[in-house]
């Protein structure tokens, strides 16, 4: 029937972001990403700045992680972003069965990206 509007209910923010961030981590850009969840390239900018941006750092391998939880690069421009508690959980997860010490270590990110 035309004229007629169809209304859509309200998208789950954090469902919506838990795609944002395993798009961001398999090293998909910012425009891939939009494209994926069909939004703006900019509300997908802003939403990533919100999460915040941290490396993981193995002092096992002496290199950063990898994107996607993948490898390691001793190159920081190379190496994976994540947002706060994913890297806080690789740190968590690296290090739970030591009893002092660290064979990882989460960061923020000091690579200022134009």
């Amino acid at each position: 029937m035309m004229g007629r509007l169809r209304i859509l209910p309200e998208l789950d923010r954090e469902a919506l972001m838990g795609r944002v961030r395993e798009l961001k981590a398999e090293g998909k850009s910012q425009a891939e990403i939009a494209i994926a969840i069909g939004c703006a390239p900019a509300t997908v900018q802003k939403w990533l700045a919100a999460e915040g941006v941290w490396l993981v750092w193995s002092e096992e391998h002496g290199a950063w992680w990898g994107a996607g939880k993948t490898g390691y690069t001793r190159s920081i421009v190379d190496a994976g972003r994540y947002s706060e508690a994913e890297a806080k959980g690789i740190e968590d997860n690296a290090n739970r069965h030591l009893r002092q010490g660290f064979n990882e270590v989460a960061l923020p990110d000091p690579v200022v990206k134009a």
